[in-house]
């Protein structure tokens, strides 16, 4: 089973291409890291004439490599999505939660949108994944 975690709030550890997020170097472990794991070049994103016509062959690359793509903030989702493509009980996909904050931070509209065009290559991603999970669910 090939998966992968795609979420547009949670930006983990891993690795950018440098050049790319060049403009911050204390950044450049966070900006569009999910495009970094699943594989994406940057370098040719930056050259790239059509940007947007780059990363739509991405994403059907992705496509084509990917059998299911959980979505963060629907985890439970995602696994009973799993079970069911994979004829598992609910046993299998049983966990119990720990850590888990009740309480969310207020973010603005305005920050969520500075946000967005920051990470624009995860942010197109996770619109694409988000809206394949629904069709899939």
């Amino acid at each position: 089973v090939r998966e992968a975690v795609v979420s547009n709030a949670e930006y983990g550890s891993s690795g950018i291409n440098a050049e790319y997020g060049a403009q911050c170097r204390k950044c450049s472990r966070t900006v569009d890291s999910v495009a970094g794991d699943l594989g994406f070049n940057f370098r040719e994103y930056v050259k790239a004439g059509d940007k947007a016509a780059h990363l739509e062959e991405f994403i059907a690359l992705k496509n084509r490599e990917l059998d299911i793509v959980f979505i963060s903030e629907y985890y439970d989702l995602s696994l009973v999505l799993m079970a069911r493509r994979y004829c598992w009980t609910y046993d299998d996909i049983s966990y119990l939660k720990s850590l888990e904050s009740s309480s969310k931070p207020y973010v603005s509209t305005a920050t969520k949108e500075r946000i967005r065009e920051f990470q624009h290559v995860d942010d197109v991603i996770y619109q694409h994944y988000n809206q394949t999970f629904w069709k899939d669910y």
